[in-house]
């Protein structure tokens, strides 16, 4: 089915072009546009990490206009003019993303850094967007950025993510059917900002995260860096990219060899050997947390201590993980003797 001349939509998109190298660009393939959108969502990210505080209002404003591409920069040169410069004139910062549904409709995102409230979001949108009869109807939805959210970047840029659907089930690209392409050539900007958006130049900041995410590779070269992170990551029940980013950015490498130099001289089971991938050393933990809570002791221990220490991040079963991964340690099995000693609840069946 060939694209009408007067949509503004590609019917069929290719996934990716007959280029020998990476597709970029926003109307170029499908994965030209995943290329760009994953960008722009981690340059969004970073962005909010600069300035030290969470984007405030997400606002989707919707046109019911159909499109033509001759419509289309009309409505761009007139009607969108007018919005944007009345949303500078209210003090309203923020980036914005343009998109089109499969009716060559178009709407807009909009992730606001200014500080306002709902009621003046409510009244600064009614006052800027032209009248609904004028430009054929139009409707807006507010929402409160609650968090640092990682999700609402890519959602905003519909950048591909893994996530679950509203019914539960996993996908590896969740905004794949919301991810229509532009024709080529019309003559439109994706993105753009009113205000002060980004702490800094967005290719400034690209190159930054580029240089960061070198450094992290350069890190995990060498084989203690790996170790350590993988086991903190095991240890704690963070994620082991998290971690790992942690330990290359901010410990010192001297500081690491001496903790993987510490844990080899006292036997432990993890860093034996020369093993530098982590999923092997993942799964060497997960055997000696297995065999660790074959111990009625030591699952005694984590329920002693989740009543004692736990709650937010320390569920039972993070306790457990770390009552079995320290189960061979004489402070341990100290602190479990005494415990028995004193008749302690948690021991009362083990010490009888």
């Amino acid at each position: 089915m060939c694209d009408n001349n007067d949509d503004i939509i590609q019917d069929k998109p290719k996934f990716k072009s007959n280029s020998l190298f990476k597709d970029s660009g926003w109307t170029t393939s499908i994965s030209g546009y995943q290329r760009e959108a994953k960008k722009f969502a981690k340059c969004l990210i970073e962005n909010q990490r600069l300035t030290g505080s969470p984007y405030t209002w997400f606002v989707t404003l919707n046109i019911y206009k159909t499109m033509t591409p001759a419509t289309l920069k009309t409505w761009i040169k007139n009607e969108w003019k007018t919005i944007t410069r009345n949303l500078f004139n209210k003090k309203v910062i923020c980036c914005w993303i343009i998109e089109c549904n499969r009716k060559n409709q178009v709407h807009y995102h909009f992730v606001l850094k200014s500080c306002h409230t709902e009621k003046e979001i409510e009244e600064i949108f009614e006052a800027a967007v032209p009248a609904r009869a004028s430009v054929g109807g139009w409707h807006k939805k507010i929402d409160f950025v609650q968090s640092k959210s990682k999700r609402l970047p890519y959602y905003a840029i519909k950048a591909k993510i893994q996530g679950l659907t509203k019914r539960g089930w996993h996908s590896k690209d969740l905004y794949a059917r919301k991810r229509i392409l532009f024709k080529p050539n019309l003559g439109i900007r994706k993105h753009g900002k009113i205000g002060e958006f980004w702490a800094k130049p967005i290719e400034e900041i690209w190159d930054e995260k580029k240089k960061r995410a070198k450094a992290i590779a350069d890190k995990l070269e060498n084989g203690d860096v790996k170790m350590v992170a993988a086991f903190y990551s095991d240890l704690t029940g963070v994620h082991l990219r998290k971690v790992e980013k942690t330990i290359a950015l901010e410990w010192d490498l001297a500081y690491v060899t001496s903790i993987a130099k510490g844990y080899r001289e006292d036997g432990n089971e993890f860093f034996v050997g020369e093993v530098n991938d982590a999923w092997i050393l993942k799964q060497r933990v997960e055997k000696t947390v297995s065999d660790g809570l074959q111990q009625e002791d030591v699952r005694s221990f984590a329920k002693y201590l989740h009543d004692s220490f736990g709650g937010g991040a320390y569920t039972p079963s993070k306790m457990e993980r770390i009552a079995a991964m320290n189960c061979d340690t004489p402070e341990q099995k100290m602190w479990i003797a005494h415990l028995k000693l004193e008749n302690n609840e948690f021991f009362s069946t083990t010490s009888k």
